[in-house]
C-alpha cells in the first residue's frame, strides 16, 4: 500500500522529489481548466521537469541552451521564445513546509511580475493559512554557480522565481 496521496507521507517528501509531484498536479489541474474553452486562461503554459539540482541546475541550464536551441535551429535560445516567456516559476522542496514557503527572486521586489507572483501567491496562501515571504537576491551573470533554479532562467534575462520552503539555498555539490 503507499500513501503517496499526501506529501507528508510520501519518503522523501522534503526533497525534491516534492517538486515533481507538485508540478505533475499543476499540470494535471491547469489540464482540466485547459480543456474547457469556457475555463481556458489567456496565457501558453509549459512544463519542464529537469534533473541535476545539487549539479548547478545543470538540467534546467541544458533544458534551456541545448534543447531549445536543438529544436529551433538556433546556437542559443531563440530570441522569440525567451521574449514570450512572460515567467518562471520552479519549485524547489515544497513537500514538508510547516506552513511556510519562500518565493526567491533575482529582480527586485519592485519589478511587475514579481509584484504580481508575490501578490497572488500571497492571497491564495493567506486563505490556507500559509505565510508566504519574499527574498531577493542578485546574480552575478559572469558566475557559472547559480543558488537557485531560477537564476538559470534570470541569466538568460527571462522573469522566474524558485518556491522553496528553504530560506536559504540548499547545498551544491
Amino acid at each position: 500500500m503507499t500513501h503517496l496521496g499526501h506529501l507528508r507521507l510520501s519518503v522523501g517528501s522534503d526533497s525534491n522529489g516534492s517538486g515533481a509531484v507538485a508540478l505533475l498536479e499543476i499540470a494535471r489541474l491547469f489540464f482540466i481548466l485547459y480543456s474547457n474553452p469556457n475555463t481556458r486562461g489567456s496565457y501558453n503554459l509549459l512544463f519542464g521537469l529537469t534533473s541535476g539540482g545539487p549539479y548547478n541546475y545543470n538540467g534546467t541550464q541544458e533544458s534551456l541552451i541545448v534543447k531549445f536551441a536543438y529544436y529551433s535551429g538556433f546556437q542559443s535560445v531563440d530570441q522569440r521564445l525567451r521574449e514570450s516567456i512572460d515567467y518562471a516559476i520552479c519549485l524547489n522542496s515544497v513537500g514538508s513546509w510547516d506552513n511556510e514557503l519562500w518565493i526567491h527572486v533575482s529582480k527586485p521586489p519592485e519589478n511587475t511580475y514579481i509584484k504580481q507572483i508575490f501578490e497572488s501567491f500571497s492571497n491564495v496562501a493567506k486563505e490556507l493559512g500559509v505565510k508566504v515571504g519574499l527574498k531577493h537576491k542578485k546574480i552575478n551573470i559572469s558566475n557559472p554557480r547559480v543558488a537557485w533554479e531560477h537564476e538559470q532562467f534570470s541569466k538568460l534575462r527571462v522573469t522566474a522565481a524558485t518556491i522553496s520552503k528553504l530560506s536559504a539555498a540548499p547545498e551544491l555539490l
